[in-house]
């Protein structure tokens, strides 16, 4: 609470000193200090771009934040431009805030960015063995297939290394990585840790292709224009292995392959590991759409339009 009143009125200052007419928002702790701030300069126009969405839990104080929440989103509806980052958060985000017309800006990455090329040396060693090189980059909670992946690359006759590289959240996850009786396949299925930005780029540089590992909960099903990670994937020309429950966004059926569950996953990371001409095709697929659409320049051309027009032609 002291974090956030210093925020405000750090924000509250900052608009007073450069005579503010505009505010762009992207949570709704900003979204607040932003109706506040409106309230003593009423000429403020507010942009909101929302990316949280809050379902209701079991706790009472979760179930609490829920409706607080909510109540700050109806003043959305005063907002000059609203969007998510996603179709279905942009229609849930309509039914909970009564905002109409919520436009659809994705989170992907940017294109006028020049990527690094270098290569992880532990990939070229595995490369050099004569292995493909799958990869998992974020958080690694509950329920990601672990397992699954595991048992796969245990009675597997295909030579498939699975790096992961992100901080590690479950406690039964991490025992299954530090298992000793699993020491002689987890020079197959590694883990990496948490990766500076440079490391992962070379990761990323350095893969065949990569997983996105969800099963369906209320969150993850409106996650698939939301995902950083897919952004990530695909400027490296990465095809992608996505859960189904995403195929109403069509452009991943054009860089990846999806799966209902653990069985189609490993089957999945078993074609696109032995099929290297398909694994080209969808690479050149996801380069293609990254360099002519699925960009961050390209989403967010729409709100930089509206933001320059509503400053110079209606202030």
């Amino acid at each position: 609470m002291i974090g956030y009143i210093h925020f405000t009125l750090k924000a509250a200052y900052h608009s007073w000193r450069h005579k503010c007419k505009c505010i762009i928002t992207y949570d709704n702790y900003s979204l607040t200090t932003a109706i506040i701030l409106r309230l003593f300069n009423p000429r403020i126009k507010l942009f909101h771009h929302g990316h949280e969405i809050i379902e209701p839990g079991l706790s009472k104080w979760y179930h609490l934040r829920y409706w607080m929440e909510k109540l700050t989103l109806r003043y959305s509806k005063d907002c000059v431009w609203v969007s998510q980052p996603d179709v279905k958060r942009a229609h849930f985000f309509e039914e909970i805030s009564g905002t109409k017309d919520v436009k659809v800006v994705r989170n992907f990455a940017l294109r006028n960015f020049k990527y690094p090329i270098e290569k992880l040396t532990l990939c070229e060693k595995l490369r050099k063995d004569g292995y493909s090189i799958c990869i998992f980059t974020g958080t690694m909670g509950k329920n990601l297939y672990i397992e699954d992946i595991l048992k796969f690359i245990r009675i597997s006759e295909v030579k498939i290394a699975v790096i992961f590289a992100g901080a590690l959240r479950d406690k039964s996850i991490e025992a299954l990585l530090k298992n000793e009786d699993n020491n002689e396949y987890l020079s197959k299925l590694i883990y990496l840790g948490f990766l500076p930005r440079k490391e992962m780029h070379a990761l990323l540089s350095s893969a065949d292709f990569a997983l996105v590992l969800y099963t369906s909960s209320f969150v993850t099903k409106m996650s698939a224009g939301s995902s950083a990670k897919v952004g990530s994937y695909i400027a490296y020309g990465l095809p992608v292995i996505y859960p189904s429950f995403w195929d109403y966004e069509k452009y991943y059926r054009e860089f990846g392959l999806n799966y209902n569950n653990g069985q189609e996953l490993v089957e999945r990371i078993r074609q696109l590991a032995k099929d290297q001409d398909l694994r080209i095709k969808l690479s050149e697929n996801a380069k293609h759409l990254f360099n002519d659409s699925i960009n961050f320049e390209s989403e967010f051309k729409n709100m930089e339009e509206t933001i320059h027009y509503y400053m110079e032609v209606k202030l």
